[in-house]
């Protein structure tokens, strides 16, 4: 009897052909996305800074205020 449902197992799973390393990916990568992908570790690295530099300053310690304070920071507000 055939059931109402198709089934997805008949088909094979089909793997996409990634590369091999790093390098090769990074080749195939466009300018924009590796311009965007520079651009998003460089802002990211800014923020680590800015929340390194708070801590620091609070005594390592990361109450309350010191994570709005933060979050403001960080925000631009």
């Amino acid at each position: 009897m055939a059931s109402a449902f198709p089934s997805f197992t008949q088909f094979a799973p089909s793997t996409p052909d990634l590369p091999q390393d790093a390098a090769t990916a990074e080749r195939k990568r466009g300018l924009l996305g590796r311009f965007l992908d520079a651009l998003i570790e460089a802002r990211q690295r800014e923020a680590e800074q800015q929340v390194a530099r708070l801590l620091a300053r609070s005594g390592s310690t990361f109450t309350d205020s010191l994570e709005r304070e933060a979050t403001r920071s960080l925000l631009g507000r």
